[in-house]
């Protein structure tokens, strides 16, 4: 899952920096779809390590 974690971390940052919230008063064409294809892909990989985590809780035994 270490991997998934560092896609992630990559993504969000990514979706941060990018120059659609710099500027709020100008909309960048082409930074745009990429801020939103960004936090798709966060939500989806999000949901996706959320499912994992479930997954793995029922196999660590406490005690």
């Amino acid at each position: 899952m270490g991997v998934l974690f560092s896609s992630l971390d990559g993504l969000i940052i990514r979706f941060i920096k990018n120059p659609t919230f710099k500027e709020t008063a100008v909309l960048d064409s082409e930074a745009a779809p990429h801020a939103k294809r960004d936090l798709l892909l966060i939500i989806r990989l999000s949901e996706h390590l959320t499912k994992r985590a479930k997954e793995m809780k029922k196999y660590v035994t406490v005690g």
